[in-house]
């Protein structure tokens, strides 16, 4: 039997000890060029439709991804890597996608609140509170770390904006900004039609924009706080149907010109140089603009592919176990990896690999656990 006290020697902690990249540039070319490998590779002949299932699927996948990249480089190592800031911008993408089908099945389908919350109990909070009772209890044993017990409450009941929470999980903010944005818009789409929902919705955010700017509200970006409801804008007018129509080089030579717009935003480095209207007005352009720019790259890209008549399994795969591997993802990349500490620097690259596979294998067991649990609810009721 493996005494408690040895437990930590296998685990690595990066909160306060960070990892040293000796060329992050290389690393992150590495990473990225391995996970588009993977990606061509897996790709299968499937037809799809502007942003059904399957391919929202491979956009949360992609999402997926460069949030654990952006999170590697942003609380694992000393060192930023190129594009880390594409983690920050697929949690723009999450919200967005969210908001889109959302709005996309309430307008299909429309459903009581008894289904709407018990739904959400089922997706969203069984999941997590599982999560929860293994961070409480490896902080525990692995950290000698404890929470006070008005803490653990907030936290099972989904409101993770304390600084004392953020050490329980780094990126457990979302579950919360995603359950008030769910909470606002079963109430406004209760009280009115799609479109008018959606008005009401972008006013919210408006609101919670300026709560955050005073720190009443301390939780997501700018950019991130309108995603939910320009998800939900984009499922009330319809797809865009002139994209369709478009050729399949006419489509490349769009995703070319977006890519080359994005970089260039990308690329401008706007520090403010005064309080001016215009200096202010760049700097907000730049703020808001590259997120979406981004998320319009990623649908372009994923809807090309459906184009020529594939999805990625990969992805797809990713996509299927995103929330699950969002949930566990932070503790075990940041807290205690038990993997990409034990590699050298020339190897780095596998072990990140191999701490990617062993996280999708224990995604795949939490959400085979939870629908376990939720079959065992179903029972009892």
């Amino acid at each position: 039997m493996i005494q408690l006290n040895v437990l930590p020697e296998f685990f690595t902690n990066y909160e306060a000890t960070k990892l040293h990249i000796d060329n992050p540039y290389l690393l992150n070319s590495l990473i990225y060029a391995t996970l588009l490998l993977v990606t061509l590779v897996t790709l299968k002949k499937k037809k799809s439709t502007f942003l059904d299932f399957s391919q929202t699927e491979q956009l949360r996948g992609l999402a997926m991804l460069f949030v654990v990249i952006g999170h590697f480089w942003h609380h694992v190592c000393n060192e930023n890597g190129p594009f880390f800031a594409f983690g920050d911008y697929s949690v723009t993408l999450f919200l967005l996608l969210s908001g889109y089908g959302l709005m996309s099945s309430h307008m299909t389908r429309q459903i009581t609140a008894r289904e709407f919350f018990l739904k959400r109990v089922r997706k969203i909070f069984i999941p997590y509170w599982l999560v929860t009772i293994g961070i409480i209890i490896a902080d525990y044993v692995l950290l000698q770390r404890y929470y006070h017990v008005n803490e653990l409450l907030l936290t099972f009941a989904g409101i993770n904006l304390s600084k004392t929470l953020r050490y329980l999980d780094y990126a457990r903010w979302f579950i919360t900004l995603l359950l008030v944005e769910y909470l606002v818009f079963f109430l406004f789409t209760k009280l009115w039609k799609p479109l008018v929902a959606t008005s009401a919705l972008f006013f919210f955010s408006l609101v919670l924009i300026l709560l955050r700017h005073y720190e009443l509200f301390p939780i997501g970006a700018r950019h991130q706080l309108i995603a939910f409801p320009l998800g939900c804008l984009m499922a009330a007018v319809g797809p865009i149907k002139w994209w369709k129509k478009v050729c399949i080089p006419q489509q490349i030579t769009i995703i070319t010109l977006v890519s080359l717009v994005m970089f260039s935003f990308y690329l401008i480095d706007l520090k403010p140089i005064g309080n001016g209207f215009i200096e202010k007005t760049l700097t907000y352009l730049h703020i808001y603009t590259l997120p979406f720019l981004f998320c319009l790259l990623s649908i372009l890209s994923i809807s090309l592919l459906a184009s020529i008549g594939y999805t990625s399994q990969f992805l797809g795969l990713c996509g299927y176990l995103s929330y699950e591997l969002y949930l566990i993802h932070g503790p075990l990349l940041i807290k205690y990896n038990p993997i990409v500490g034990n590699f050298e620097q020339g190897s780095i690259l596998g072990g990140i690999l191999l701490w990617l596979g062993m996280a999708l294998g224990l995604a795949y067991t939490l959400k085979t656990g939870t629908s376990l649990c939720n079959k065992l609810l179903h029972q009892q009721t």
